[in-house]
């Protein structure tokens, strides 16, 4: 009797864990009324939205054989158990026990569970021990630890699917008001159980939070490098434009300042990143690329406007655009050279005496 008493009390908690509210348990009906859902007349949906409307006549392996109620009468037909959704495979699976097949209530009861099917596996996992008592028949011990087994399973699952409130009360429930006939590996395996499933939530929450501070942090990420990918993508364009027209100097000048212009925001945006990039290794790893094209570019173009200009004998701004680049890179080779020959023809045309 202590075992069939832990079963049921097993079942009672399982019940129990279903429900947040702590409404009162409804009993499970006599093994009788379970024989009786053999002739009982009940809808079965089939996968696909269609359903058969009919008792079921016998069970074989996973196949099911229905008295199925048409217009004018009834038929019997064979059906695969795998052809109806998962609720109505619980329910075929149940109409076809015997009152007294309690291995196959625990079958069903994890069978339920396995499709995710908690409340269906506490009910068959209740009537299981429900019926027992009825029957006055003790549980035997492989079958009251498949049952323990089963209740630990429904708390992890409850857990799982964010219901650890749920997981607690029952618990707790069963614990304070049963847990002297319990033994102590019991009811250390349930608390156990909880403090894992509970864990094991939180890790997930925990994952999902960061996972969502990752995809805000990578969106504001590349909200500011769209732009810098954009600046030296312009730029390109520029310079290309630009040199490609030097024929009309008025026109190489103008697109040449634009892809100055481009550059030198993209080498703006990239310093202003430089902490993230530090933070982010791949974010760091374009910031260097974007950061190499754009100094190239830049530098090139000034170098280019400078010889443009030398070329017509405006040595101010030549002169300007050669110590811009100086000014952030002072020993540019390109750029020192660039001054000496502006220098030497400045002389030469005696501009500067």
């Amino acid at each position: 009797m202590a075992g069939m008493k832990l079963t049921i009390l097993l079942a009672s908690a399982t019940l129990g864990l279903v429900s947040a509210a702590n409404l009162p348990v409804v009993h499970a009906p006599a093994p009788a009324t379970q024989d009786d859902q053999s002739a009982e007349v009940r809808r079965y949906v089939m996968k696909g939205g269609k359903s058969v409307r009919g008792s079921v006549l016998a069970l074989d392996g996973d196949r099911v054989r229905l008295k199925v109620m048409v217009a004018g009468g009834s038929g019997e037909a064979w059906y695969d158990l795998s052809a109806f959704e998962d609720k109505s495979q619980v329910d075929l699976r149940r109409a076809g026990l015997a009152s007294d097949d309690y291995q196959g209530m625990l079958d069903l009861a994890a069978f339920a569970l396995d499709k995710g099917l908690v409340d269906a596996a506490r009910k068959e996992l209740r009537f299981m021990a429900h019926s027992a008592q009825v029957a006055g028949t003790p549980l035997s011990p492989e079958l009251q630890a498949g049952a323990l087994d089963l209740t630990n399973k429904i708390i992890l699952a409850l857990c799982e699917a964010g219901k650890v409130g749920d997981a607690r009360t029952g618990v707790r429930s069963l614990l304070t008001k049963r847990g002297s006939d319990m033994t102590e590996a019991q009811r250390q395996q349930l608390m156990d159980t909880l403090d894992q499933g509970i864990a094991a939530r939180k890790a997930a929450t925990d994952a999902k939070k960061e996972a969502r501070k990752d995809a805000k942090l990578a969106a504001e990420t590349e909200r500011k490098v769209a732009p810098l990918r954009k600046a030296v993508k312009d730029g390109e364009a520029y310079r290309r434009k630009g040199l490609l027209e030097s024929k009309n100097q008025a026109k190489s000048r103008r697109d040449l300042k634009k892809a100055v212009s481009e550059f030198d925001r993209a080498r703006k945006g990239v310093a202003k990143m430089a902490d993230a990039g530090r933070k982010d290794e791949a974010l760091g790893k374009e910031l260097i690329g974007l950061s190499q094209e754009a100094s190239t570019g830049w530098h090139d173009c000034l170098l280019s406007l400078a010889s443009m200009s030398l070329s017509t004998g405006q040595f101010n701004d030549a002169t300007a655009s050669v110590n811009t680049v100086l000014a952030d890179f002072p020993k540019d080779k390109e750029a020192l050279a660039m001054r000496a020959r502006i220098e030497s023809a400045a002389n030469d045309w005696g501009w500067w005496r």
